[in-house]
């Protein structure tokens, strides 16, 4: 699927260089730039250029042709993206009691929001420490090692609930 976002930049694609050709792609680029990215930060005319090369590559795909190649925008990103012991300590504290076992999964197994919330207790692994995830979000199967922190909510979780065999791991504040 197509992202909002994403259908807001098609639509910005189509008002400023919709009447071009795939053909003449560079240029129409070119004159996106110009027109529409100027005063944008880096990252965010990247994001133009990515979405653009997607719509590209598609039609090269569907119609058989190769399709243009529109140069990256080059820059330095610094943000940090990652938290401090701390932070992520204070961070996790800081939800609800019923929230902080799923928060704390995500923060330490790399799993995606679905995939932590759709599992079920038959794929918590308790004597091999793995974690069993049957869909991914490419469609593979794949498991992984339960990092300690993660072991700890969800066995609190586990003997609370009656440790139970089947089920969803995590449930809402009203069950």
């Amino acid at each position: 699927g197509v992202g909002r976002g994403d259908l807001h930049r098609i639509a910005e694609f189509e008002r400023l260089i919709g009447s071009y050709n795939v053909m003449q792609a560079k240029l129409a680029w070119g004159e996106f730039l110009q027109k529409r990215c100027v005063g944008l930060a880096p990252a965010t005319a990247d994001r133009f250029r990515a979405v653009l090369q997607a719509i590209l590559n598609h039609a090269a795909d569907t119609s058989g042709f190769e399709a243009p190649k529109l140069t990256p925008i080059r820059f330095k990103n610094e943000r940090i993206r990652y938290l401090s012991i701390d932070e992520q300590n204070r961070l996790l504290a800081s939800y609800a009691p019923h929230v902080r076992p799923i928060a704390t999964t995500l923060c330490f197994q790399g799993m995606r929001t679905s995939e932590a919330l759709t599992m079920d207790w038959r794929q918590v692994r308790w004597s091999s420490n793995e974690l069993y995830l049957p869909e991914t979000k490419i469609d593979e199967e794949r498991t992984v090692s339960m990092q300690e922190p993660v072991r700890k909510a969800l066995h609190e979780l586990w003997v609370k609930r009656g440790s139970p065999s089947t089920g969803r791991v995590f449930l809402n504040r009203l069950g």
